[in-house]
């Protein structure tokens, strides 16, 4: 029957073919988004907190004071760390460059259990005195 239609069958095939493709793209992204587990020890331990405020869009980074509220009273969360976007420049004239990175609190390290390749993890107390100079180099590992 196909032999007698080519036009069908090539229609047939194509289709197919599209419909195998998509199936396969939206599986992958999928698959590495949200059902391959995170690199890190114990991630289903890991937890994210957000603040919602009113009248906004959805969710929202909270404020130092909210993350110092959680710390003190949360029963149920063992450690705790924050983070947020931040961006810096490193030179100045014709030879500067915006940098951007992450904002992070003195406990990161120790919460995901990321080894530091080189240096001193943040303690508390240096963090509180040098929270404005700290970086942090990280090395992107490659999948």
């Amino acid at each position: 029957m196909l032999a007698e239609t080519p036009g069908f069958a090539l229609i047939a095939v194509l289709t197919l073919a599209l419909g195998i493709g998509t199936n396969s793209a939206i599986f992958s992204v999928i698959d590495a988004v949200s059902l391959r587990p995170l690199r890190f020890p114990k991630p289903n331990e890991l937890v994210a907190v957000w603040s919602k405020v009113q009248g906004g869009t959805g969710r929202e980074i909270g404020s130092r004071p909210d993350y110092a509220d959680i710390r003190a009273q949360s029963q149920t969360i063992a450690s705790l760390f924050a983070y947020t976007r931040a961006a810096t420049v490193l030179g100045s004239g014709s030879e500067a460059h915006q940098l951007f990175g992450v904002a992070v609190t003195s406990d990161i390290f120790r919460v995901l259990g990321v080894p530091l390749l080189l240096g001193r993890a943040f303690t508390p107390r240096l963090f509180s005195a040098l929270r404005h100079c700290l970086r942090a180099i990280c090395q992107r590992v490659a999948s």
